[in-house]
């Protein structure tokens, strides 16, 4: 019984603490809301934020070294304003457009931001302050150099680089745009090429982020050969450059070595061996050999890019036509 008193006090009171005095409660847990949300607008807080910086310049001049595109700003306000900040959102803009020629001063903190709401308040920024050289605008044309890396396999040969458009309008301060004998491409590796490369490649500028190129993109074709192939012509016609001789041999075979591209487009309509008749031969000489390393020796024509390996036969008779 004395248990079971206990728990009905125990009810009673925790029902006293609901429905007694409502309307009181209410009103009081009301005032507290109140109170604490004045104290939450009331309390200043700090933060750090990074924010874009955007440029405005006249059209006629242009950076000749681009200033910082970040600042980091310590900002204070209230707890509430704070949540309102949305970090993307964040801008600095910078209006130089009525700065004339030469290094112009920028205060990050006294440019118009973006983004940041009211009662917010700027601290300061990191770097405070940066200096901003202004030049003439120039642009010309120069040419592109493709920036090799590495070296072609073994056994391979580079035979030809191209660009297409060879050259680029290149544009930007003045004093950068004349230092400048042309621009180059990004890294093109030429290990592992093999026949044709052709490929878009971009301009790399990013140790002239100030300038700007006309197209961004060229096409690079690269070309590489194998250094040396034989090939042999069983079918090389021979030529006696002399009215009064003759020889045997009407054919000759010759092996060849050279480029790829070169030895398979060889062939015994425009290769020949040419024997030079001797001039100065008494009359009663009939008969005179023709060889590589002797008195008299003969010659292969061919295209110049192209080695004689060897003749056959090595040596030819030439006889005195009566």
């Amino acid at each position: 019984l004395l248990r079971n008193l206990v728990h009905q006090s125990i009810r009673d009171v925790l029902k006293g603490l609901v429905t007694l005095n409502v309307g009181t409660k209410a009103a009081s847990l009301g005032i507290a809301i109140v109170i604490w949300g004045f104290v939450q607008q009331g309390q200043s807080v700090s933060r750090t934020v990074f924010a874009e910086v955007a440029y405005t310049c006249p059209d006629e001049l242009v950076v000749a070294k681009p200033p910082p595109s970040r600042v980091r700003m310590s900002l204070s306000g209230s707890r509430t304003d704070m949540r309102r900040i949305e970090d993307s959102a964040m801008k600095v803009v910078v209006d130089m457009s009525d700065a004339t020629e030469g290094v112009q001063s920028i205060a990050y903190a006294q440019g118009a931001i973006e983004g940041l709401p009211s009662g917010v308040r700027v601290e300061g920024t990191r770097p405070s302050s940066a200096q901003m050289a202004l030049e003439p605008r120039l642009g010309r044309s120069m040419p592109v150099e493709v920036a090799q890396v590495g070296e072609v396999d073994a056994g391979l040969r580079l035979r030809e680089i191209a660009v297409e458009p060879p050259e680029v309008r290149v544009s930007g301060p003045a004093s950068v745009v004349k230092a400048l004998d042309s621009v180059y491409t990004e890294a093109v590796a030429l290990s592992g090429i093999d026949g044709e490369f052709i490929r878009s490649v971009p301009l790399n500028l990013r140790d002239h982020r100030s300038l700007s190129v006309d197209p961004e993109v060229v096409e690079v074709r690269i070309s590489v050969e194998s250094q040396s192939e034989r090939r042999v012509l069983t079918d090389v016609p021979v030529l006696i450059k002399g009215d009064s001789w003759s020889s045997a041999s009407r054919v000759a075979r010759v092996e060849f070595s050279g480029p790829r591209d070169a030895i398979r487009d060889l062939d015994a309509e425009n290769v020949w061996v040419v024997l030079p008749a001797p001039t100065d031969l008494p009359l009663a000489v009939n008969s005179v050999s023709l060889g590589g390393d002797s008195e008299f020796p003969f010659r292969v024509l061919r295209p110049q890019e192209l080695e004689v390996v060897s003749v056959e036969p090595a040596s030819f008779e030439l006889v005195r036509r009566n």
